[in-house]
């Protein structure tokens, strides 16, 4: 049997070709290997959940605003004592426990 050049030629492309297609393959495999992943804790998911829910809060209440305003301006908004130390008793608690809490996280 008698080979030619050309099929010599022929059977080298070929063989090239596949080659080729094989470190094509494999090169996209190992990308997808690399790609980054992201996993979530389930108090990241948590958070993000209720970020999202009051996230479309308004920050100031426009109408109770306009009322203060007016109130203010026409002088019959009156504040009680009591009422501001509750306040401040309620923001000290919860300043409290927030520290708390990051000591032993």
């Amino acid at each position: 049997m008698k080979i030619s050049n050309n099929q010599v030629t022929t059977i080298l492309k070929m063989y090239q070709r596949t080659s080729l297609e094989k470190r094509e393959k494999v090169g996209r495999e190992e990308e997808k290997e690399r790609l980054d992943r992201l996993s979530l804790s389930s108090s990241a998911v948590e958070i993000n959940k209720y970020t999202n829910r009051y996230g479309d809060v308004p920050v100031m209440r426009e109408k109770l605003v306009t009322e203060l305003k007016q109130k203010i301006q026409s002088g019959s908004y009156q504040v009680l004592g009591i009422d501001v130390a509750e306040k401040m008793l309620n923001r000290e608690m919860v300043d409290l426990l927030i520290d708390q809490g990051e000591k032993r996280v």
